[in-house]
């Protein structure tokens, strides 16, 4: 079952089932979806962004170990320069689910930009591609798209031997 906008009954495709449904009452974000229901005006739903909490964002912290999944540096005592990185940037409709996010040091996350994951790896050094390609493949375990795990497993393989 697609979850629904309780309000105007709206379908979120990008959501799963069990996942909040973004309220049409939350006004913080600055980018916004409109909802567009049946006749109805349409109405804000809250960027999902806003859906990360602090404990979420820490919970994939503590996944990935407070290491940079690019660079390998330990950031544990200094998690303020820690960020997320979504393995299908945000700009290319990429979700704001942990299966998505791995944790990335603001200055490999400001390189990355919005480059395909595939064509970033190739960038990596070699000393910390392996780790990468772990700990990618490890978030994505419930990644929707094959084709990328698999273009994540073949850069591995090709890299580390």
């Amino acid at each position: 079952m697609t979850p629904r906008c309780h309000a105007c009954a709206r379908t979120f495709h990008d959501l799963a089932v069990g996942d909040p449904i973004p309220s049409h009452n939350d006004v913080r974000s600055t980018t916004r979806r409109a909802c567009v229901g049946a006749g109805r005006v349409p109405v804000a739903h809250a960027d999902p962004a806003d859906a990360i909490t602090s404990q979420k964002r820490v919970s994939i912290y503590e996944r990935d170990d407070f290491r940079c999944t690019y660079c390998d540096n330990n950031f544990r005592r200094r998690i303020d320069r820690l960020s997320l990185d979504h393995l299908t940037p945000a700009s290319q409709n990429g979700a704001w689910y942990s299966w998505n996010l791995v944790t990335a040091c603001r200055d490999c996350n400001e390189q990355r930009g919005n480059r395909e994951l595939g064509a970033w790896l190739l960038l990596l050094p070699s000393e910390t591609i392996d780790r990468a390609v772990r700990v990618i493949l490890r978030a994505m375990k419930n990644h929707a798209d094959v084709a990328l795990r698999a273009r994540v497993r073949e850069i591995g393989e090709a890299r580390c031997g």
